[in-house]
């Protein structure tokens, strides 16, 4: 029943990610079919500098498609502008626009969370080592990864 109400979901031309797996164990049957469309997404809309908060006509059509909590303003100038700048020069131009952090950091930031990455940092007298591993590893696990 649950794979022709998936079936049936998809048929219709949703994704595969909007499917209401109503028990744990068909949220497991989807996780394990796959598919594409069930995948995580995000649209990168690149606008110009004053569309960078509520966005312009083009990236709202995309939005009323895709959703706008799928959807990502980012300025291609603002980026190459700041780029080269330091840190603390980069933060006041930001501040300037309403923004925070560079958007190709939010952006990542996003994709990160979406994909459920975490980090997990070692540090020692030669090096330092970022390890990624994902939401929900435990200790042990991530151990392995490390020492393994």
């Amino acid at each position: 029943a649950f794979v022709k109400m998936v079936h049936a979901h998809l048929e219709s031309g949703q994704p595969a990610r909007t499917v209401k797996a109503p028990k744990k164990q068909e949220a497991l049957w989807l996780r394990d079919m796959q598919l594409l469309s069930a995948k995580p997404v995000v649209f990168v809309l690149n606008v110009d500098e004053d569309s960078m908060k509520a966005g312009n006509d083009y990236s709202k059509a995309v939005e009323d498609v895709h959703g706008k909590e799928n959807c990502m303003h980012v300025c291609s100038v603002i980026e190459e502008q700041t780029a080269q700048m330091s840190r603390d020069e980069r933060l006041m131009f930001l501040e300037e626009y309403g923004l925070s952090q560079p958007q190709s950091e939010a952006l990542l930031e996003r994709v990160r969370g979406m994909l459920q990455l975490r980090t997990f940092f070692t540090v020692g007298p030669k090096m330092a080592h970022a390890w990624q591993f994902t939401a929900g590893t435990t200790v042990q696990e991530a151990a392995g990864e490390i020492h393994g």
